[in-house]
This record gives C-alpha cells, sequence and structure tokens, in this order.
C-alpha cells in the first residue's frame, strides 16, 4: 500500500464519523422539510426573556462541539496512519475489528437519525407552546393569572389560567402540515373534530382528547387536596397552534385554535371563585413551579 493511499485512508478513518452524522442530520432535514411545513412563523412568536443570548448559548456550545470533534480527528490522525500502515486487512483481528467498527456505524446512524427527529417535534412543541403563552398574556389583563410548564407527577401540565372565572388546564399540541395533503387538493390546514375524533387532513387522533382530560382531573384534585375548596371544577382545554378548528359536533371541553384561547376563555365559567379563592390556587401553583423536583 502506498504512502498516499495510507494516508486517505487515515483521513476518511478520522474525518469519516464527523461527516457521516453530518450527512444524516442534513439529510433527515431536507426530508422532513420536503414532506412538512411549520404551522406557525417563528417569527411572529412571542420573544423570550434572554432570548438571544440563550441562542448565542446554543450557538457557541454547537461550536465547541464542532471544534472538539475536530480536534480529536487531528489528535489521532497521526496514530491511525500508523496504524494503517502496519496493519494486515486480513487477520482476524482486523477483520473483526472491521465487522465492529461497521456494526457500530450502524447503529451511530441510526441513532443520529432518531435523535434529529426528536429534535424536530422538540421544536415544534416548543414553538407551539410560545405561540400559545403569547395569546394567553392578553387574559393578565382581564384578571387572570397564567402559569407556563407546571411540572405534576411524571408529566407537565403546558399552561394554566386561573381567575374568577374557574381554572383552566390548556393541553397545546403542535402538528406539522404535510405538502402532500396541499398537492392533493385538501385543505391542509383544517382540523375538523366530529364525534370524539379528532380529523386532521390524512390522519385522525383521539389521544390527546383523553390527555387533556386526564391531565385537568389531575388538577383539580391536587389543587382541592392542597387548597381545601371542595367546589373547584378544572376545565381541560386542547389547543392546535396554526391550525383553523371546526366543530361538527360539540366538544366536551373547549378545542381552539391558539388565537381563539382568550375569547373562549374569558366567555366561560366553569367555577365561580372569589378573589380570595383564586390567591389561594395561584400560591399552591406558585409553591410548586418554584419547588425543587
Amino acid at each position: 500500500m502506498t504512502d498516499w493511499q495510507t494516508n486517505g485512508i487515515a483521513v476518511l478513518v478520522a474525518a469519516g464519523g464527523i461527516y457521516i452524522i453530518l450527512g444524516v442530520l442534513f439529510s433527515t432535514l431536507y426530508f422532513h422539510q420536503k414532506r412538512n411545513r411549520l404551522p406557525l412563523k417563528r417569527s411572529s412568536l412571542t420573544r423570550l426573556p434572554a432570548q438571544k443570548l440563550n441562542q448565542e448559548i446554543a450557538d457557541t456550545g454547537a461550536e465547541i462541539l464542532g471544534l472538539a470533534g475536530v480536534t480529536s480527528a487531528i489528535v489521532s490522525l497521526p496514530f491511525i496512519i500508523l496504524g494503517v500502515k502496519h496493519a494486515n486487512f486480513s487477520s482476524p483481528l482486523a477483520l473483526g475489528a472491521g465487522f465492529g467498527i461497521f456494526i457500530s456505524l450502524i447503529y451511530a446512524v441510526f441513532k443520529a437519525h432518531k435523535h434529529v427527529k426528536k429534535l424536530i417535534l422538540l421544536k415544534l412543541g416548543r414553538d407551539a407552546e410560545l405561540a400559545v403563552a403569547g395569546e394567553l398574556v392578553k387574559l393578565q389583563a382581564k384578571g387572570f393569572q397564567v402559569f407556563h410548564d407546571v411540572q405534576a407527577d411524571n408529566f407537565n401540565i403546558d399552561h394554566l389560567a386561573v381567575g374568577t372565572q374557574g381554572i383552566f388546564a390548556i393541553e397545546t399540541k403542535g402538528r406539522h402540515k404535510r405538502t402532500s395533503d396541499s398537492n392533493n387538493g385538501q385543505k391542509d390546514y383544517k382540523l375538523v373534530f366530529q364525534k370524539g375524533i379528532l380529523h386532521f387532513p390524512s390522519w385522525v387522533e383521539n389521544k390527546p382528547i383523553e390527555q387533556a382530560e386526564r391531565q385537568a382531573k389531575w388538577v383539580n384534585d391536587w389543587l382541592v387536596k392542597s387548597t381545601a375548596i371542595k367546589h373547584l371544577n378544572t376545565t381541560p382545554v386542547l389547543t392546535f397552534p396554526g391550525w383553523w378548528v371546526e366543530l361538527k359536533s360539540k366538544p366536551p371541553f373547549p378545542i381552539v385554535n391558539h388565537k381563539q384561547l382568550p375569547s373562549a376563555l374569558t366567555s366561560m365559567k366553569s367555577s365561580s371563585l372569589t378573589s380570595e379563592e383564586v390567591s389561594q390556587i395561584c400560591y399552591q401553583i406558585v409553591q410548586r413551579c418554584t419547588s425543587e423536583n
């Protein structure tokens, strides 16, 4: 084997892992964006405190990880060159090592693909909750207290709104819009509720309805126990930011687009609460939000 071939194999081994993972990242993103589109415009989302700093921290962390990977490849390159130059690729040990590397590479590619898909869904969920939070701010001017990401028993309540009209446990669901639906002439922005089922353009769901009811019950049971106010009635609310919601039958509780939340909640009266009771409830929620979990 010539020095040129040896050095080429060494560079391929040293840098190959980095470029393979990057290839998985960009290919997964490319095919996802070709098949789906976001239901919201990220530029219109409510900005958070220190959002610019958080973005810079994330970017800097990514750069540090990238530099760490490149540095590892550079440092290991001389040793890889020596190993390749003196290796006997026909020996059982080399064949076994090659097989192990191949299996590890397949596993790494699989895990990378899985994590990229998870990252896409996490960012969708984050954007949906930010959109809802931006609309719930409008309730504060009408006397509501609003809380976000309240930790429960091994799950979280996306949003809680508390006012004299009652308590509302808001479950937010982010769903991508599929380009194939619009290409087939369907209304890719419309979600229809009918007889307990959520009908999207090309699929159906009912678990979000069950989840919203289950989580509202947990909130109600917890608040009744912690405040000793027996007449509480927490109302579940389900929202799909960026989707036009059409109701073809009466839902068990509000199922709305995120922009409908302020009007939907202020027009309801799930239970009549005094200002003192609202203060008691909010105190317990604040205690839970600020306690160590």
